[in-house]
């Protein structure tokens, strides 16, 4: 048994020489292969470091993608949030008026939550006026077989729409 317990040590000692070589070995291996080697003709650093960004421009470029300088990129950014704020000034500001003139369309946003009948629907969109009749939409609702299929979410709908498209949007 003692001889088997130091065949065993001897095996184990032997297999790890041989790893740690081998692992030394490879990591001379890979730092030789990583030195890149200087150019004496350069005189800095920075025109290195240029022309790997003018590679990696380069290399998005041909994949189809825009580069941008930040500058360019901020007033965009800029740009985008004051055109999202315009727009939602604009959505608030048709909620709110409830008075329609002749040749207008009312904008409304629907939200239609769990227990809502076909019937409270119809009645919030002719208050809203959005649809004539309360009554012959929620008809043209059950006659159609709309009223099954009312899905609940938030749906923006105009007094231009017909009782089909409001139907069409709010059963999705």
């Amino acid at each position: 048994m003692r001889h088997l317990m130091m065949a065993f040590s001897l095996g184990i000692l032997i297999t790890v020489g041989v790893i740690g070589t081998v692992y030394y070995i490879e990591a001379e291996v890979k730092e030789e292969d990583s030195s890149v080697p200087t150019n004496e003709n350069s005189s800095s650093t920075t025109e290195e470091s240029v022309y790997d960004v003018e590679g990696a421009i380069n290399f998005l470029e041909a994949e189809d993608y825009e580069v941008l300088p930040v500058e360019e990129y901020n007033e965009l950014v800029s740009d985008m949030e004051s055109l999202r704020e315009e727009a939602e000034a604009e959505t608030s500001s048709s909620d709110q008026s409830d008075d329609v003139q002749e040749g207008e369309s009312t904008i409304y946003t629907l939200e239609i939550v769990s227990g809502m009948s076909s019937s409270d629907i119809a009645s919030e969109l002719e208050n809203e006026q959005i649809i004539e009749s309360a009554d012959s939409f929620n008809e043209f609702l059950q006659d159609n077989d709309f009223s099954r299929s009312i899905q609940l979410g938030t749906y923006v709908l105009t007094s231009e729409m017909s009782q089909n498209q409001i139907a069409i949007t709010i059963t999705n």
